[in-house]
């Protein structure tokens, strides 16, 4: 699960020399001003302060030829047709832009708040834009940051575009920019918190190592070794003033998650330099119960701290703790996943299942099918371009191409993508009953499935294709054997063999 919307962040006084802060070392922007906490006797002030340079620190990451980027931005959400401007950064101050050209309708949104603004207008590839929404003299409405980087040219025909207006996370290309790096050392914090109706008892390190470190190990496969996790786990629970059953969130999907995340940070900000970790996890004690805290989501939204902004964060609750092999490790991947980018697979009632059980985003829950498919770790960059047989719905194809199973970390080629049309394709994969995968001889297969880059998450954009004879609600029996036959959006598709050399499939079109 995975809260994406704007969350007001818990406010804090604007610094001044001589007033009082809370964590020594920690910086806050003000007046044009940088001041530092620092202790002067018995308290902690803010010094005098050093003043900003006029213009603000590009990031330093390399950057195509490419220097600017026209297009047609977008905010987010759903919203009233009310006064929009889209604004830039500079000189260390927001400042308005642009107004809105106009709005576009988006068919998911309610009627009350049936769309977006928009501007045609060219940026410079660096500059750091958000939307402001407002009604004058009354209220007004920031959406999250971001920076502009490089617009994506596909390196291949089957680089599809995400095209479901979601700016945090990507069904499809190029990567949300302010998700996890999906290479290199991701440093993590975990911040154990607990309350006076449920204290925590264990040590922190006790109670949570397992879980952190089989998702350390579980990303490690995943990635082909591209990208692991340092931990740093507090050794004591930060006190939450609440109770656990203050905000309401005994029931999935429930109650305030935003208030109670604005709760953690204000709780644990004088204790943890946030400025020091990519991703930060609040984790509640073994023992809460479901009906204080049912669930715990992902936070892909920009969140206020005394160091800056922390742009991904999870808290946990009951579901993180079930009494199933790996249910910790499971449920923290499944809410990273979605902090490096990824949608949830599954859909909700009374919308009937597409998917089923066949990745770690579709049912965290599993104890047979757990490894992230192709086309997930395809548009992490965990899968590179030659592993990847891409083929054209709109010209003929007749190939017999052998399928190396999705779990073995190799440079073989890993699945089969038909570009159906610029927003849908077909993948085509091996699952056997390896890695992280505990599969029985009539679920293990070659699993088929279309993934439409125009429908958000939740709402059965992927959709597996069934072998004949596949009836389980859960997709569990879809996988093709050797001799099946199947056409998908005119696409013939047939299992030659299936040996440990892997998956033989003869496409044609």
């Amino acid at each position: 699960m995975v809260l994406s919307v704007g969350v007001i962040p818990e406010s804090y006084a604007a610094a001044k020399s001589g007033g009082k802060c809370t964590k020594i070392g920690s910086t806050a922007t003000a007046a044009n001003k940088t001041f530092t906490c620092i202790k002067s006797g018995k308290k902690l002030v803010w010094n005098k302060g050093v003043a900003l340079s006029k213009t603000i620190n590009q990031s330093s990451t390399p950057v195509s030829s490419q220097t600017s980027v026209t297009d047609k931005f977008k905010a987010s959400g759903c919203h009233a047709r009310v006064s929009a401007y889209l604004q830039i950064f500079e000189a260390n101050v927001w400042k308005d832009l642009i107004v809105a050209d106009g709005w576009e309708t988006v068919s998911s949104c309610p009627s009350t708040n049936p769309g977006v603004p928009y501007v045609n207008t060219t940026l410079k590839v660096g500059d750091e834009i958000r939307w402001r929404l407002f009604a004058p003299g009354a209220w007004e409405w920031f959406s999250d940051s971001e920076k502009i980087g490089s617009k994506f040219i596909p390196a291949t025909t089957c680089q599809l575009v995400g095209q479901d207006g979601n700016p945090s996370m990507n069904v499809g290309f190029p990567k949300r920019v302010n998700r996890l790096k999906s290479n290199g050392v991701i440093n993590a914090v975990v911040v154990p918190v607990d309350f006076s109706d449920v204290p925590g008892t264990r040590s922190p390190s006790t109670e949570y190592s397992e879980m952190t470190q089989g998702m350390d190990t579980f990303y490690k496969a995943i990635s082909g070794g591209r990208v692991s996790f340092k931990f740093t786990i507090l050794d004591k629970y930060i006190r939450v003033p609440s109770k656990s059953d203050h905000y309401g969130l005994g029931k999935w999907s429930g109650g305030d998650a935003g208030g109670y995340m604005n709760e953690l940070i204000s709780a644990s900000d004088s204790t943890v330099d946030f400025s020091k970790y990519d991703v930060a996890y609040f984790l509640s004690p073994k023992s809460i119960p479901s009906s204080s805290i049912a669930y715990g989501p992902a936070f892909v939204t920009d969140l206020k701290t005394q160091d800056g902004v922390l742009r991904n964060a999870s808290f946990s609750g009951a579901d993180a703790y079930q009494n199933f092999p790996g249910a910790g490790w499971k449920w923290i991947s499944h809410e990273t996943g979605h902090l490096f980018g990824l949608h949830d697979l599954y859909t909700v009632d009374p919308q009937p299942a597409t998917y089923g059980s066949w990745d770690l985003m579709s049912n965290n829950w599993s104890t047979a099918a757990i490894e992230i498919n192709a086309w997930n770790r395809y548009i992490q960059g965990w899968l590179d371009d030659n592993q990847i047989n891409c083929l054209d719905k709109s010209k003929s194809a007749n190939e017999t191409i052998t399928l190396d199973p999705i779990a073995r970390i190799n440079k073989l080629t890993k699945a089969i993508v038909v570009k159906i049309s610029d927003s849908k394709i077909v993948v085509i994969e091996s699952r056997r009953s390896e890695g992280f995968d505990v599969l029985s001889s009539s679920q293990a297969g070659t699993l088929v499935y279309t993934v439409d880059m125009k429908i958000g998450s939740i709402k059965g954009g992927w959709e597996t294709q069934r072998r004949p004879g596949s009836s389980a609600k859960d997709f569990t029996d879809a996988a093709l054997k050797a001799g099946d036959k199947i056409v998908v959006e005119g696409i013939t598709i047939e299992v030659i063999s299936q040996t440990t050399e892997g998956d033989k499939v003869k496409v044609t079109f």
